[in-house]
């Protein structure tokens, strides 16, 4: 389900910045990911069938900084368990900026193309200029970004003609709602008018409540790396029957915005069995990007994915079972 001339040539912009930096630069061994260019691509790897009987509800639980060196059975056993069912990748967060702070890899998240927040004091993170403002006037809360605007004329007049708010635009124009737990998910959960139809500001709380989950087709929970795996376990405990749970490493931590690293890249649910992930946009396992992440919300849900968006829907590739224990030490080799 794709667009034709202008999403091709958008995907070959995000495919050969990804493939020249990510695949050169870090599987062999030569630094931190930058965008570079590269002279061809791989051939796609072969990939397990995807049959998925119903359109699943979707959950997204993104945390700064989350790393598969920092997964275990000992400190982080609610990812620990989803880790040994699910498929796994490593996962680029590249923003507009050489290194992503916390609003950009949101704002990027739901862009599917590469955002800037406008949020960088030098080479650290600074606050960011977007303030989500909850509605509790209606019975079920909803929330405006304040400074979402300018945001969005700023990010459309970039160089990656980025569209903010896309994937809540294709989801709503289809009928349906993103909803957002926690101020920084309200980034990546809003449309292009900076406006999130279902909003919760405490994340834990959200992701205990089935009620939420279930209330609109996308979620998107917001974590601190110190609380990923309690709601990570929490979602997991309470989606609805049939959803599809991923998590990610949304973005670097402030302390360390200054290099880049790869990130935890997990899907669970129907079409992901366990196996490793890739995309069209990285043409390798086990590495995918942030930007393929809406491409992949909107491929679940039997949607069109907008010209707007770089990414592309990951994929599981077919190959060879591992442990679930060799499969994170492995990735947290990246």
């Amino acid at each position: 389900m794709r667009l034709a001339s202008v999403r091709t040539t958008r995907w070959r912009v995000g495919a050969l910045a990804l493939a020249g930096a990510a695949l050169a630069g870090v599987i062999l061994g030569a630094g931190p990911l930058h965008d570079a260019s590269a002279s061809k691509l791989s051939a796609l790897p072969a990939s397990v069938p995807q049959a998925v009987a119903a359109v699943p509800d979707v959950i997204v639980v993104g945390a700064p900084a989350l790393s598969w060196s920092g997964i275990d059975d000992t400190r982080t056993p609610n990812l620990w368990g989803l880790a040994s069912t699910s498929a796994l990748g490593s996962l680029s967060v590249k923003a507009a900026a050489p290194v992503s702070c916390v609003a950009d890899g949101w704002l990027t998240l739901g862009a599917g193309n590469r955002a800037d927040a406008s949020d960088r004091a030098g080479s650290r993170c600074g606050p960011s200029p977007l303030q989500v403002r909850a509605d509790t006037s209606v019975s079920s809360t909803s929330a405006t970004i304040a400074g979402f605007s300018a945001a969005y004329h700023h990010n459309a007049h970039s160089a990656d003609d980025t569209r903010l708010g896309a994937l809540a635009d294709a989801v709503e124009a289809a009928g349906g709602c993103v909803s957002a737990a926690g101020e920084p998910a309200a980034l990546g959960a809003a449309d292009s008018r900076g406006y999130v139809s279902s909003y919760r500001a405490d994340a834990a709380a959200a992701a205990g409540d089935p009620v939420f989950l279930r209330r609109c087709p996308v979620t998107l929970v917001a974590a601190t790396l110190e609380a990923a795996d309690q709601v990570s376990g929490l979602v997991s405990a309470n989606a609805p029957a049939g959803a599809v749970v991923i998590v990610v490493g949304v973005s670097e931590a402030d302390a360390n915005a200054g290099v880049a690293h790869l990130h935890v890249a997990l899907a669970h649910g129907p079409g992901f069995p366990a196996g490793r992930l890739f995309s069209a946009s990285t043409r390798r396992v086990p590495f995918v990007q942030l930007a393929d992440l809406a491409p992949t919300v909107l491929d679940l849900r039997g949607l069109s994915v907008p010209a707007s968006m770089i990414g592309e829907p990951w994929q599981v590739s077919a190959g060879g079972s591992r442990s679930p224990a060799a499969g994170v030490r492995s990735l947290a080799r990246l």
